[in-house]
């Protein structure tokens, strides 16, 4: 494999990874988000 080859695995490497990392992160967000929206609730039934 010439060196056009492992640049073009390298940034393949870099991107997917980049991409799992993003897919991790929109979730970690949504779940947040639900339970940001639980506690309001729950805190709008305490009042």
């Amino acid at each position: 494999m010439g060196n056009l080859g492992f640049l073009f695995t390298a940034y393949s490497v870099v991107w997917v990874a980049l991409f799992i990392y993003l897919v991790s992160l929109a979730k970690k967000i949504t779940s947040l988000s639900r339970e940001v929206d639980m506690l309001k609730q729950k805190a709008e039934k305490s009042e």
